[in-house]
């Protein structure tokens, strides 16, 4: 029943935003790199943060440290979703904000090296997923296999607080009403993309580093690979990384080839459900040069990405 609650809270909330977000005009206005054809109101996925703020008081402000990383990048966020924020400042928060996910985690409070390379991990990869919130259903539903996963190894290990990983779950499903759709209703916006990175990041990190189990961080593989790659292209051809396009392989997919948005986002979640599977069922913590395993995949996975890329780039010529 309290989760029910909670659903009816959120869709309220989210509503109520709604209406808000029209008078105030906050809207995602299509242009020639975008890959929708209608205005729609931006920042729906302001019920992440919500839920955990919610979550957050249930419990009597437990992980109080990541909590407020999470609302001081969700603020800036939010803020850059209604008047665009230079990359610069957005970036000093999102240090801000990664330090305190960071210190939340005891293992990283007394090794410095390592948290500080896990603070620019930590940083790329919220870029890195708000890059990837293009289409309708991509951020929703991949999301939910990422969440699904962590609660499915939580119920083993008992890591992070159980009804957390619901909570982050009950957001994703109602934001994905909305927005898994031919039309959708509304998109995640900055806010809704970068806070939920931020959420994800928090539970790798923390189920990492309490198993010592490498092989998670393949639980974002399919986004990880599509980014990082895409990222590396754009440095190459001297482009700002920052400015908005339409190079990565799922909008190849869904605005030069035209296949649907929810198809190709049920692609992208499901392949990565897949290789979470395997994973989980055949990729046990304890086993030797699991780093150069971990290596080989991501460059195998890389090289299947170039070649898909590649012959979707040629059958449009």
């Amino acid at each position: 029943m309290n989760y029910i609650a909670l659903a009816f809270l959120l869709v309220l909330l989210l509503l109520i935003y709604f209406r808000v977000a029209v008078k105030v005009k906050i809207f995602d206005t299509p242009n020639l790199r975008s890959s929708h054809g209608q205005l729609t109101i931006r920042g729906g996925g302001i019920v992440f943060p919500l839920s955990i703020i919610v979550w957050f008081f249930w419990e009597n402000n437990v992980y109080l440290l990541f909590t407020s990383g999470l609302v001081l990048i969700s603020v800036v966020s939010f803020i850059d979703d209604i008047h665009s924020i230079s990359a610069a400042k957005r970036l000093v928060f999102q240090i801000l904000a990664a330090f305190l996910l960071l210190y939340q985690i005891p293992y990283f409070e007394s090794n410095i090296l390592v948290g500080a390379l896990a603070l620019i991990v930590c940083v790329g990869w919220i870029n890195s997923f708000n890059f990837m919130d293009g289409i309708n259903g991509i951020t929703a539903l991949y999301s939910l296999v990422s969440l699904s996963t962590f609660y499915f190894l939580n119920s083993t290990y008992l890591i992070i607080e159980p009804d957390f990983i619901e909570f982050v779950i009950i957001s994703g499903l109602v934001f994905s009403y909305f927005n898994v759709r031919k039309t959708a209703s509304t998109f995640a916006g900055d806010i809704g993309s970068v806070s939920m990175a931020f959420i994800l990041t928090f539970l790798l990190l923390s189920f990492v580093m309490a198993t010592n189990n490498w092989y998670y961080i393949l639980f974002f593989l399919v986004y990880g690979i599509d980014a990082g790659v895409t990222v590396c292209e754009r440095l190459l051809r001297g482009e700002n990384i920052f400015k908005p396009h339409r190079t990565h392989l799922y909008q190849y997919l869904a605005n030069e080839k035209g296949i649907p948005h929810i198809r190709v986002a049920l692609i992208y979640a499901g392949t990565q459900l897949i290789t979470n599977v395997l994973l989980v069922f055949f990729f046990p913590a304890e086993r030797e040069y699991s780093l150069l395993v971990i290596a080989g995949i991501i460059f195998l996975a890389v090289c299947l990405y170039l070649l898909l890329k590649r012959r979707t780039i040629l059958s449009l010529s």
